[in-house]
């Protein structure tokens, strides 16, 4: 039982953190703007599924933030290193999902 507990406060958790990036990136200067930027694609990276029904709406907060943006380039500097470079698995499902997405990579 406590078990499940700390697992539904880290999820919690998690989703608490998230949020607050995302709130504070609108407010930021342009040097944390970006830095903001770098974390949220890597969480969007290396964190997220969009098999995973809970991750589909922090994949559109995350995506809706960032494409179309002056920091659109961290993606396209992931999907180059990850997607194009390196092809890896996890790669290759990101650009998928970016081109679920919109985004021509």
């Amino acid at each position: 039982m406590s078990l499940n507990y700390f697992n539904q406060w880290r999820d919690w958790n998690k989703s608490r953190a998230l949020d607050f990036c995302i709130t504070s990136y609108k407010d930021s200067d342009t040097i944390r703007k970006a830095c903001k930027a770098e974390i949220l694609v890597a969480i969007l990276f290396q964190s997220l599924s969009e098999q995973n029904p809970k991750d589909r709406p922090l994949i559109d907060k995350i995506l809706k933030l960032l494409l179309n943006s002056e920091y659109e380039y961290v993606i396209k500097n992931y999907v180059k290193s990850y997607g194009y470079e390196d092809q890896s698995e996890e790669g290759k499902a990101f650009l998928e999902l970016l081109r679920r997405y919109g985004l021509s990579v």
